[in-house]
């Protein structure tokens, strides 16, 4: 079997409506919504941009509704995906890398893809940046 790894690239959180105007905002990847309120930041969301037509700032938008029913202050950080040699970055790629995170961390406000979601068995998810709740290394062939 042969794994596929790759690097997602996380930004510092910024509050929601910062996100928005984001230099990012018109990319591709993944994304987390956390909610810090006091002192405490809980994941809220995980989820994905596999096109361009349908951005980040249209996905955030399409959040809206339900962000309005937390207190606290809503952040997001932006996950860039960094294609090692001969990976090509495809949209079932990051669908998959978005189904290990959720499963893995079972964010509050995500439905699908919480008791187990893998079409590839071979993934090995790296995250760097400004990771927040999410391990260095994750794969789907652990579980």
């Amino acid at each position: 079997m042969k794994i596929k790894n790759i690097k997602i690239e996380w930004t510092y959180p910024v509050n929601y409506h910062n996100a928005l105007a984001h230099r990012l905002s018109s990319e591709i990847g993944l994304y987390q919504i956390s909610r810090l309120f006091g002192e405490n930041e809980t994941l809220l969301y995980i989820g994905i941009v596999k096109s361009f037509n349908r951005t980040f700032k249209k996905r955030l938008i399409e959040h809206q509704y339900w962000l309005n029913e937390y207190r606290g202050t809503i952040k997001v950080r932006f996950g860039t995906i960094q294609g090692k040699q001969g990976l090509t970055i495809t949209p079932q790629l990051i669908e998959d890398a978005e189904s290990v995170l959720i499963y893995e961390l079972n964010p509050l406000e995500n439905t699908q893809k919480t008791s187990g979601y893998f079409i590839n068995k071979d993934l090995e998810v790296e995250n760097i940046g400004y990771r927040g709740f999410l391990p260095k290394t994750v794969s789907s062939f652990t579980h």
